[in-house]
């Protein structure tokens, strides 16, 4: 095979910086192999909470593959300073774990040349470093991967590579040609959907209606064989259009749309794009009685950003809420549906106060339509009647009453009434009205200088109760408005990490299970305690203390992610109190995975997720601590507010 000049340059590079490395190299790390296992698991705990770099370095040679792994995997989110070492390790032994290590890190730009050399110019195995390419190759790396296209055709992992780095890195049209052909060229159908990632995830590199790129994706549409996977399908019609959506409904069959419900809900989405002649209503209407009730509220979303429908067929849309109450979410977007277009049916307003009464999960969908349908005053009371509840309906109001107060000029007794609502939130510790209350709570037409009495004594509750992420808002919000002294510093603690129960997860063995018994079915997620200890463990101890029966999910983004297990305020911003790591899985979030949520690294607590599909975009950032073995189609069911009546774990 010939090389251009570039790669002759990087081979030299390559020679001097590998006999740098080798000339770095540090003595063989000391092994503390002859502790007792149980003080092995331990010492593996500290490291993995203190992201210590020297002891993980250590623990990844354990002769205990429990503790090598995790310790290799914890390395990858861990900061390494000098990188040497490692590459020089992925280098020469050619080890999948350093490969997964160095993907994560931070790597200069001749660091990065140097492994796309290696690779390019050796016989290493090619999925782990392709693996480290998905986030880090660039775009000499993208170009060569397409000009030798054997290695893409003849390796998954390179073919997300490729996927990966067109999210990020922008490339001529020469190479977009190349992709296509790609993909016509494969029969693999987890490449095409790799390859057409890179095209779906990110605009950078999408094919423009009207363009050669744009008719060769409708081509790759049209040529497909009726057993092309519903993901391939799903990405075409996104990239597609109109032109995805007619082509895909037309070669669907209603038992196919039924059983692959994320490809429903794509179609659903693409209802936007069509106008005129392509808004077929008898399409419309077999998307709207779909037996998923998502699909049927993507649907009317997407109506809702289409204009001049006729008045009435919207009407038609009232058979819809005869399935309310049990599916108020159906109910909710068609009355959204029909007040965007002022047409009136009856028991609107009775349709409106069963759902606000009994769905607070809506609530803010609900107090949207009331903005619309009642005066000012009756508007505003209702907004400050469900600001004295606590969790979701509270947070709801709470934004509700932002977005009042700052679009409408409040006469000064208006202003009282709002000012003493959130004194007391304030005074009673409402973490869910003062956390959606920052822009309110320094708008200075309401508090001000003379408000500092209030503001601290609700700083000192929320930090004496350990409520620090209450007490730094407050901070915050004394700080806007110039209440603090110089010398008044705080110290917001994190929560403390709480570590995994060793014992408890050696009885568990390595495949327990975890059921979720829904009000829509039965979920059980097959745990995977060696790749995610410490969350097995967190979330072995609360299921067995009944935490998480009858907790609302209270989350949920169609054809992405479910998220529940906020057993402590419900809505969203809860935990246990405690924290536990992220915990890196060497696999992707593939559809059915199960991970935690969080917001930033070892942060995670109480709230899981399960995804509808694939998201690589996830991988390494979040913890996957297992995968749905059964009850997938009750995932795709699950609405925002549905309940996990009860939780088991099941050895």
């Amino acid at each position: 095979m010939r090389y251009p000049f570039k790669l002759f340059f990087h081979l030299i590079a390559l020679s001097f910086i590998m006999m740098a490395y080798s000339s770095c190299a540090t003595n063989e790390p000391y092994l503390i192999e002859e502790i007792e296992i149980d003080q092995n698991l331990n010492i593996l705990s500290d490291a993995v909470t203190e992201r210590n770099v020297e002891l993980l370095w250590d623990l990844k040679d354990s002769s205990n593959e429990r503790i090598s792994g995790s310790a290799w995997r914890a390395l990858a989110i861990t900061q390494i300073d000098d990188l040497r070492d490692l590459i020089n390790l992925a280098i020469d032994k050619d080890q999948a774990e350093a490969w997964y290590v160095l993907r994560f890190q931070n790597l200069s730009e001749l660091e990065i040349e140097v492994i796309s050399t290696h690779f390019f110019t050796s016989d290493a195995k090619r999925g782990p470093i392709c693996s480290f390419f998905f986030s880090k190759g660039d775009d000499w790396t993208l170009e060569m991967l397409l000009k030798n296209s054997e290695i893409v055709l003849d390796n998954r992992k390179c073919a997300m590579a490729v996927g990966g780095m067109l999210t990020r890195i922008k490339v001529s049209e020469e190479y977009i040609q190349r992709v296509l052909e790609l993909l016509s060229e494969t029969v693999d159908s987890e490449i095409k959907s790799y390859l057409l990632y890179g095209f779906w995830r990110s605009a950078l590199n999408r094919p423009n209606q009207g363009t050669d790129s744009y008719e060769k994706l409708v081509q790759l549409l049209e040529s497909r064989k009726n057993s092309q996977p519903a993901l391939v399908d799903e990405f075409l019609i996104r990239l597609t259009g109109a032109q995805g959506f007619n082509f895909v409904m037309n070669n669907r069959s209603g038992i196919d749309l039924t059983e692959h419900v994320q490809l429903s809900v794509e179609l659903a989405r693409a209802v936007r794009f069509l106008e005129g002649e392509n808004l077929d209503k008898n399409e419309i209407l077999r998307l709207l009685n779909h037996t998923n009730p998502h699909v049927s509220v993507m649907t009317l979303e997407s109506l809702k950003e289409l204009d001049n429908h006729d008045p009435s067929w919207l009407t038609g849309f009232s058979e819809l809420l005869v399935h309310f109450p049990e599916n108020a979410e159906v109910s909710i977007t068609t009355l959204e549906l029909l007040q965007m277009n002022d047409v009136e049916i009856p028991g609107m307003d009775a349709i409106l106060d069963e759902i606000d009464q009994n769905h607070p999960y809506l609530k803010n969908r609900t107090l949207g339509l009331f903005k619309e349908r009642l005066d000012s005053e009756t508007y505003l009371a209702k907004i400050l009647d469900n600001l004295d509840r606590e969790g979701i309906e509270a947070q709801h109001a709470a934004v509700a009453l932002s977005e009042f107060a700052n679009n409408f000029s409040t006469p000064s007794e208006i202003r009282d009434r709002i000012r003493i609502s959130l004194s007391d939130a304030i005074l009673s510790q409402n973490r869910s009205v003062i956390t959606a209350s920052g822009q309110l709570l320094t708008n200075r037409y309401y508090f001000d200088e003379n408000d500092r009495n209030l503001f601290m004594e609700g700083y000192t509750q929320a930090y004496e109760n350990q409520n620090f992420s209450v007490a730094q808002l407050l901070f915050g919000v004394m700080t806007e408005l110039s209440l603090i002294e110089d010398d008044f510093n705080p110290d917001f603690r994190l929560n403390d990490f709480q570590n995994p129960d060793w014992q408890r997860i050696l009885e568990l063995g390595d495949a327990p299970h975890w059921v979720l018994n829904t009000d829509r079915g039965e979920i059980v997620i097959q745990l995977d305690p060696r790749t995610a200890p410490f969350t097995v463990s967190s979330i072995d101890s609360l299921t067995r203390a009944g935490l998480y029966d009858g907790v609302n999910f209270h989350r949920v983004v169609r054809n992405f992610v479910i998220q529940g297990g906020d057993f402590d305020r419900r809505d969203g911003l809860g935990g246990p109190g405690y924290r536990i790591p992220t915990e890196p899985a060497q696999y992707t979030f593939k559809r059915g995975a199960a991970g935690i949520a969080s917001s930033g690294q070892d942060t995670e607590g109480s709230q899981f997720f399960i995804t509808h599909t694939w998201t690589p975009h996830l991988d390494g950032l979040y913890t996957i601590f297992g995968e749905v073995i059964h009850g997938m189609d009750v995932v795709d069911r699950i609405q925002i507010g549905d309940v996990v009546l009860s939780a088991e774990i099941i050895k």
